[in-house]
């Protein structure tokens, strides 16, 4: 007689049909596609899949007895509660580098998007102001992008992947602070002392780092400042790293020569904040998707499942967001 397969809940659909039928064929799976999981849809999961914004905190963790692991389709987790599921022995386990390349490729583009204010120019064509055709040369506020300065905040694998194109696909000069995972930055480039000093020194800042207490509004109206009124800021990590209202006024005043967000603060937006963006100069906002990509989303889908099968099987995953959970658990099978 087969042992009994694992109970894996999924809070919302998986992005590849191929990965759900994985899934199928190796667990009985619970489709818990409501706003919230309740505490009855994880009370007899071995496992979670988990999705933003549907969120899981201590309440929900609370009577998952059976509860192992929450594996995360992407590679934010600021929608888990990690210090409930440590309490509860519970391990999170995220897709860190499994997107990496599509967002340096957005990055990289909002670069010369930002940096040549195509957007600008182009709304200028579609009000009519090029009627003559040489004032396409009046006013021009438009920057190179060579030479120019990229500081990179969170120098983890996306950062490393958006360092190497920036240098040498773009011939830019980079420059970060904090290394996250990658332990040896390429030596062509210098480690700021602090974000302030980044901001000061770059004509790009783009931000990678998780949503924290610690890094909400890492970038406020102060960073804007030092970045100045020809400085682009590029946020595809969460909304609230940045202080949002603080850009938006920085914008509106002229300060701050361009945004490009990827991520805002709160998701999704209302419409009364969708139709601000609409008149504010300088920014380009898409919706949470500097990652998405046809392959990517089949990847994600598929790093999450075996993550999860794989903490199921008593193995070690790739990533952890809270490793004393696996060292503990090491530590009692031992």
């Amino acid at each position: 007689m087969s042992a009994p397969k694992p109970r894996i809940a999924l809070t919302a659909p998986l992005f590849s049909r191929d990965a759900d039928s994985y899934l199928v064929s190796e667990a009985e799976v619970l489709r818990c596609y409501d706003s919230r999981p309740s505490v009855d849809d994880l009370a007899f999961a071995d496992a979670v899949i988990a999705q933003s914004p549907r969120r899981i905190g201590r309440a929900e963790l609370g009577p998952a007895e059976h509860l192992t692991v929450i594996s995360t389709v992407g590679s934010g987790y600021d929608f888990i509660d990690v210090g409930a599921a440590t309490d509860a022995g519970v391990a999170v386990t995220n897709a860190a580098g499994v997107a990496s390349v599509p967002v340096a490729e957005y990055v990289i583009g909002a670069v010369v998007l930002g940096r040549r204010k195509f957007l600008d120019q182009r709304q200028r064509l579609l009000a009519g102001d090029f009627r003559e055709w040489r004032a396409r040369y009046d006013g021009v506020t438009a920057s190179g992008v060579s030479a120019s300065r990229l500081g990179i905040v969170g120098l983890g694998r996306i950062g490393a992947e958006i360092a190497r194109r920036a240098e040498l696909g773009l011939g830019m000069e980079v420059r970060y602070v904090g290394s996250g995972r990658v332990r040896t930055p390429a030596p062509s480039l210098v480690e700021a002392a602090s974000v302030d000093e980044l901001c000061a020194w770059a004509d790009v800042i783009t931000l990678h780092v998780p949503l924290t207490a610690t890094t909400r509004h890492l970038i406020g109206p102060r960073q804007l400042e030092m970045l100045g009124g020809d400085g682009l800021l590029i946020n595809t990590a969460r909304g609230g790293v940045v202080d949002q209202c603080a850009v938006l006024t920085a914008l509106r005043a002229g300060t701050l020569g361009g945004a490009v967000l990827d991520v805002l603060d709160p998701e999704p937006p209302d419409s009364e904040a969708l139709l601000e963006f609409s008149d504010i100069p300088g920014l380009f906002v898409t919706p949470h998707i500097a990652g998405v990509t046809r392959d990517s989303l089949h990847a994600l889908s598929f790093s999450a499942v075996e993550r999860a099968l794989t903490v199921l099987r008593g193995e070690k995953p790739p990533t952890l967001v809270n490793p004393q959970v696996w060292k503990r658990r090491r530590r009692y099978q031992g």
